[in-house]
């Protein structure tokens, strides 16, 4: 087939994405062209791919400061204009946008499928999507995420896969916590922090503290007193290529996205409903159970009492804790081998292509 890929250029497509959208467009991508697919890749000039690559923006937009948020949506825009140029070219189009694609798709004759990769409860795809809902294939990373807008076209739920190969199974782990993702009210560091406290375990926090207002003000609040008394350490970014070695010395991954206002200290700021969470099946590929908030796609992920544990306060995650050597680190493992893989996310991708493409009728 001729397929062609697009993806924001606000990061780079990259083996060792550390954005996970872009690491999994990275996977499929790379699966696809490994398959003998003839791929062509629309996202930033400075994505790493073997591929065809076309681009409208020399790097990813996250590195340019000077470029507001505004002016990088409008590089989107160019990026998809160009590729529906190009339109004919291809058997299939898989975005992996919300709605951009959603906009134009009915001016091509090209079928276009668009993986949702964001909570759809959040402006504006919540807003603009029931527009749209017939305009493309939808494709759900979990069963939960389309709560948010059932009406759509969806042809299947497709979970995301990792790279088993690269990610190592640790069967011997330190005595540690690990928490890995954006550091923020709504993906509940705040209350890893406090778990960890509760069980006195040390806990490693691993992610980006971004530079807005908000997100440095939870940090200073929520955060950073208990990294000053020595009892949260800060291990800062952590790349794909860390990934083996930060999550699979941990005893246990505390994943705190949750639902519930009263948890957000942050007056206004929104919940998260989790579509996916990919640190959890990376978690996993190590062998490294994880200890989840009962909460939007986690259940569909964690099998409860076999590969983690699914809670519902800070305190059950606590309690959790001191209990974590009852899972077996192999079952972990053995579970991301059957369920999560990249090859058997890429196997699902390619009979839908063929679906869309048999059914579809402009």
């Amino acid at each position: 087939m001729k397929i062609a890929q697009i993806c924001k250029s606000l990061w780079k497509v990259h083996p060792h994405s550390i954005n996970a959208t872009q690491l999994i467009v990275s996977q499929i991508t790379e699966e696809l062209v490994k398959r003998g697919h003839e791929v062509t890749l629309f996202a930033s000039g400075d994505s790493k791919t073997k591929a065809k690559l076309v681009s409208v923006a020399p790097r990813c937009m996250n590195y340019d400061q000077t470029k507001k948020p505004v002016l990088n949506s409008d590089y989107d825009y160019l990026l998809v204009s160009e590729l529906f140029k190009q339109a004919r070219k291809f058997d299939i189009i898989h975005s992996h946008f919300h709605f951009q694609t959603g906009l134009f798709s009915n001016l091509i004759k090209t079928p276009v499928i668009s993986t949702l990769h964001d909570d759809l409860g959040k402006k504006p795809q919540k807003d603009i999507l029931p527009f749209l809902k017939n305009s493309q294939y939808y494709i759900s990373i979990s069963n939960d995420q389309r709560k948010s807008l059932p009406q759509l076209n969806y042809v299947r739920t497709i979970y995301h896969g990792t790279d088993t190969e690269k990610l190592k199974f640790n069967p011997n782990p330190e005595n540690h916590l690990v928490y890995l993702g954006r550091i923020d009210a709504a993906k509940g560091t705040g209350l890893a922090v406090k778990a960890a406290l509760k069980s006195k375990k040390k806990l490693l926090i691993g992610g980006v503290v971004h530079r807005q207002e908000h997100w440095k003000n939870y940090w200073f609040n929520e955060i950073d007193p208990s990294i000053k008394n020595g009892k949260v350490v800060y291990y800062g970014e952590v790349g794909f290529a860390q990934k083996s070695e930060f999550l699979g010395k941990a005893k246990a991954l505390l994943f705190t996205t949750h639902g519930q206002q009263s948890l957000i200290p942050t007056p206004g700021h929104y919940t998260w409903r989790e579509p996916f969470g990919l640190t959890m099946i990376e978690a996993m590929a190590c062998g490294t159970p994880v200890i989840a908030f009962r909460w939007a796609a986690a259940p569909e992920i964690v099998v409860n009492g076999k590969t983690g544990f699914l809670v519902n306060s800070v305190e059950e995650m606590a309690e959790a804790i001191k209990k974590i050597d009852q899972i077996d680190r192999g079952e972990c493992r053995r579970h991301i081998e059957k369920n999560f893989t990249i090859k058997k996310m890429v196997d699902k991708y390619e009979k839908v292509y063929h679906q869309a493409i048999e059914n579809y009728k402009f």
